[in-house]
């Protein structure tokens, strides 16, 4: 089977659909592959996800270089579809789609006072130190972040998975255990982590449950200024995590260092959030004791996982393949993606063999003619990437450009990089 005719859409530039790309390129030679984003710059939950000090893990983005720049899948970025062009003529134009759209709405705790200001979901926080463009509703864009208030002394964690793991970490890290990443300074900045004292983790299961992954853990432990606090465990309940507490309990002890506070609060769940002054009452309720407890924070921040929204209504479609998140639901790593890529390409090959549709398709260019210069290809993403790679300060490896006008002028005014050397 060559795929020789065949036309594939992938919607999402993410690892999920970089990984289908690769794996259709094995299966189907010939097959004319292209993927769309949204924004002009690829790479989705590697590039605006993964936390910013994580570069080794972001530097899987090589491989799907060399995929669109060797194995001829084309990238169209800056297209977003429902927008750009309808679903229907997605299509229309395509022998298959498939819908690499992940998951991006943070889940809402669902618990009365959920929604005020100082409550934040923790993919908004991630994707704001990863310099992501934010877009309103409409989808019309934003060319600054928007201003963010100071986290505060005190701050509550809900959810005790990775996700919640990387926002205590870029919180409690100083300055030189941040260089190398390429964090927003600004937002980091404004949200005045420097300033945090103490931060509880409320999370459902028992400390033998908890879905973070020790390592992640590990990492936090090794921080400079980092105390354990431990609630909620049984005396008998052992294994790794309670381990390393202990560890990290009895280092801390002669540290001359004042420590920031990370209390771990186990088999315990939200009830309500109520503002008192400038401060939040956040109470919840210990399942072992049934007792509830009131904590005074300045900041909750939301690691519950993630939903759908609107924008990514084409994963629902009948005749789409979803893949990653967007089929799955949020869970699992990077390397599951590339699993579950796999078996999705399994699929779209046994029903081309099967017949269940046919190979007539016109394909990417009928979509280029129509939106012509809107689209940014991969040529022009590098171009970006260069800029932003030249903009970068002495302990950064890059300064991400914060809007997308700047953006789409970079990638089509071919400026002069070397002229942009640590300004953007």
């Amino acid at each position: 089977m060559n795929g020789k005719f065949l036309t594939v859409a992938i919607v999402g530039s993410g690892p999920a659909g970089c990984y289908t790309a690769q794996f259709l390129r094995k299966e189907l030679p010939n097959a004319e592959i292209t993927i769309f984003e949204k924004l002009p710059v690829p790479y989705g939950l590697i590039r605006y996800g993964i936390a910013p000090d994580h570069q080794g893990t972001k530097n899987i983005t090589a491989q799907f270089d060399r995929m669109f720049t060797r194995d001829g899948v084309n990238f169209a970025g800056n297209v977003n579809i429902g927008v750009s062009i309808t679903e229907q003529e997605l299509l229309d134009t395509f022998d298959v789609v498939v819908a690499a759209t992940g998951l991006y709405k943070d889940r809402l705790l669902k618990i009365p006072g959920d929604t005020q200001k100082q409550v934040i979901g923790a993919g908004k926080f991630l994707r704001t130190l990863n310099t992501y463009p934010e877009w309103d509703l409409e989808h019309t864009q934003q060319n600054t972040l928007s201003p963010h208030q100071p986290l505060g002394e005190h701050i509550a964690i809900v959810g005790n998975g990775n996700v919640a793991m990387d926002v205590i970490r870029l919180i409690t890290k100083n300055d030189s255990e941040l260089e190398s990443s390429d964090i927003n300074d600004n937002a980091l900045k404004a949200y005045s982590t420097h300033q945090v004292k103490q931060i509880d983790v409320i999370g459902r299961s028992s400390i033998s449950a908890a879905k973070f992954d020790i390592s992640m853990l590990r990492e936090i432990s090794k921080l400079s200024n980092v105390q354990f606090l431990v609630q909620g465990v049984d005396a008998d309940e052992k294994c790794p995590a309670y381990d390393l507490f202990e560890e990290n309990t009895k280092s801390r002890v002669h540290s001359s260092l004042t420590p920031i506070l990370v209390n771990f609060i186990f088999n315990a769940s939200p009830l309500s959030i109520s503002r008192v002054n400038e401060k939040l009452n956040f109470s919840i309720q210990h399942n072992q004791t049934e007792n509830i407890e009131d904590i005074q924070c300045d900041t909750i921040i939301t690691a519950i996982g993630f939903e759908r929204e609107n924008s990514s209504e084409i994963a629902t479609y009948s005749k789409v393949y979803p893949v990653g998140w967007a089929n799955r639901g949020p869970i699992g790593t990077v390397a599951e993606n590339r699993r579950d890529a796999k078996t999705v390409v399994m699929s779209i090959c046994s029903d081309l063999s099967a017949g269940k549709f046919s190979t007539e398709k016109p394909g990417f260019y009928k979509i280029k003619n129509k939106l012509g210069s809107d689209i940014v290809d991969f040529e022009q993403w590098k171009k970006i990437e260069r800029y932003e790679l030249l903009s970068a300060t002495a302990n950064r490896c890059r300064k991400k450009i914060m809007s997308i006008s700047k953006m789409l002028d970079v990638a089509r005014n071919q400026p002069n990089l070397n002229l942009f050397k640590h300004s953007a």
